[in-house]
């Protein structure tokens, strides 16, 4: 039995981070972080912390393996508010959105290709709306 983290919507990979610092056992797991935005220096140095470790893959999550409009608030208080939904961009309406496209990964299967039923999986998703 294999045991994974799965960081779904990593952001600035803070819930990576804080699962390796306080998750009883963490150095067990295998991690997974996915995020369709800019790598920042926290993942990083997360990679270079726990290099064999953590994966970092730069996608979004999603029910298929296409290629999709990603939309991106860039100068937010906390560099935050990005989207796959153009209907959530469209709720803040005063904020100044950039759009580009961005690969997709079929979380379902991408679970059921890479891990077996034996295996223990944890999953953290913030994907902005798109759960």
């Amino acid at each position: 039995m294999r045991k994974i983290f799965i960081d779904g919507g990593a952001n600035r990979g803070q819930s990576t981070d804080s699962f390796l610092r306080e998750w009883p056992n963490s150095h067990e797991y295998e991690v997974y972080m996915f995020e369709p935005s800019k790598s920042t220096p926290l993942i990083n140095a997360l990679k270079k912390r726990e290099s064999t470790k953590v994966r970092f893959i730069n996608k979004a999550l999603w029910i298929n393996n296409k290629k999709m409009p990603f939309f991106h608030k860039p100068h937010s208080a906390l560099d935050e508010g990005a989207t796959l939904l153009e209907e959530k961009k469209n709720i803040q309406k005063k904020a100044k959105w950039s759009e580009y496209q961005v690969e997709c990964t079929d979380i379902s299967e991408w679970i059921l290709d890479n891990f077996s039923e034996e295996d223990y999986i944890i999953l953290k998703l913030d994907v902005e709306g798109a759960e």
